[in-house]
């Protein structure tokens, strides 16, 4: 059951990293 709970967590933690270069990419209007 444990491990179960790790796999939606680890399933969260990607669509966190998969944000961060959506705002890096808002930051540099310049680019």
């Amino acid at each position: 059951e444990e491990e179960e709970d790790y796999e939606e967590d680890y399933e969260d933690e990607d669509e966190i990293i998969q944000q961060p270069p959506t705002v890096d990419v808002n930051q540099c209007p310049a680019a």
